[in-house]
């Protein structure tokens, strides 16, 4: 017994150096987080049902927060068709950002329901963390994010949800965030897309530009009339027509009365839209648009060459203008006194007085 008493003495005086790590280090990590969580859910008798199974189960499926292998950069969110890729990139740059408590900075704007299941014990442990401005951590974590996304967040129609005096004096990311993410993706997105895809709409104008043919013009016609469909408004055939008829060259009478195939064109979808379907008129629309758009291009130089027009015609007539006649004198060159009916000597030749 004697010599067991020695033994045990003599091994405690030779501790072993255990050097940690990576895996050492993520295991000590699982092995917190998983108490934390376990002592929030006053679940402290489970950690004598914990098994070196369990312990490996946790070490595989769970792993510390770490810095990605490429760096992720904010980007401005600058339209708000863009918004959903925008959120994504968001959120994935705050899971990254740790807060002084080394727990990510995205539990800030997490969802208010938490998930059926969560993939790791972080993601549980932030679900637990309080989101509420009373609680000294979080306020200072949500005035992070309040930062970053008035920095990054400059679409005109998202910014007066800054301007908000509640949120900007308390500085409440979280609170502009589920404000931002409800009016652009929630109950409230429906309505604002329904009212820009009107908008766009009344704007659309075919202005005969060689950069915006017919096809283009019908194209970007059809994506809103989709938007409008997608979200539960549905125009008919007539009501199409008659928007398309009045988007054709509404504010050029010039162009349109120097091509009156315009003119017949807008008669002609007036005068079927009881009886034509959306797509007859669009595709009559895109052939006589076809068939005339070189035909108008031509005309529209045409009046800009009439415009252009001045004392050009007169030159090479032998009739000096008012503007180059100072310079048909002795000292002008021969060539141009020869051109304007002079003798090299800047005499000026028989029958030219």
């Amino acid at each position: 017994m004697t010599r067991w008493t020695d033994l045990a003495k003599l091994l405690a005086k030779n501790k072993p150096c255990i050097l940690l790590n990576d895996n050492h280090q993520r295991l000590l990590v699982t092995l917190s987080l998983w108490a934390r969580v376990r002592i929030v859910y006053g679940q402290q008798e489970d950690f004598d049902t914990l098994t070196r199974k369990h312990v490996a189960e946790l070490t595989e499926c769970n792993y510390c927060v770490s810095k990605p292998n490429d760096s992720i950069e904010l980007t401005e969110l600058k339209d708000t068709k863009q918004y959903t890729p925008w959120r994504q990139s968001f959120e994935k740059y705050l899971r990254y950002q740790l807060n002084e408590d080394g727990v990510p900075l995205s539990y800030v704007v997490r969802s208010t329901t938490p998930p059926d299941t969560f993939s790791n014990l972080m993601e549980e442990l932030c679900y637990l963390l309080p989101v509420d401005m009373s609680d000294a951590n979080f306020r200072r974590d949500s005035n992070v994010v309040f930062a970053l996304l008035d920095q990054q967040v400059t679409a005109p129609i998202a910014q007066p949800h800054f301007i908000n005096k509640k949120n900007h004096k308390d500085q409440d990311g979280r609170a502009v965030f589920l404000t931002l993410n409800n009016f652009l993706e929630g109950a409230n997105a429906r309505a604002r897309r329904i009212t820009e895809a009107e908008d766009a709409l009344q704007k659309l104008v075919w202005n005969f530009s060689p950069n915006f043919t017919p096809e283009a013009f019908t194209s970007t016609y059809m994506k809103h009339l989709n938007t409008l469909e997608q979200n539960g408004v549905i125009w008919d055939d007539f009501r199409k027509i008659r928007t398309m008829r009045h988007s054709i060259l509404p504010n050029n009478p010039e162009i349109v009365s120097k091509n009156a195939w315009i003119n017949n064109l807008k008669e002609k979808l007036e005068e079927k839209q009881q009886e034509w379907t959306f797509e007859q008129a669009v595709q009559h629309f895109n052939e006589k648009g076809r068939q005339h758009c070189k035909k108008g291009k031509r005309g529209i130089s045409g009046i800009n060459r009439k415009k252009g027009r001045g004392n050009k015609s007169k030159k090479g007539r032998g009739e000096p203008t008012e503007d180059n006649a100072n310079d048909l004198g002795p000292n002008a060159s021969a060539q141009k006194q020869k051109d304007r009916g002079f003798k090299n000597n800047g005499e000026p030749k028989k029958g030219h007085h």
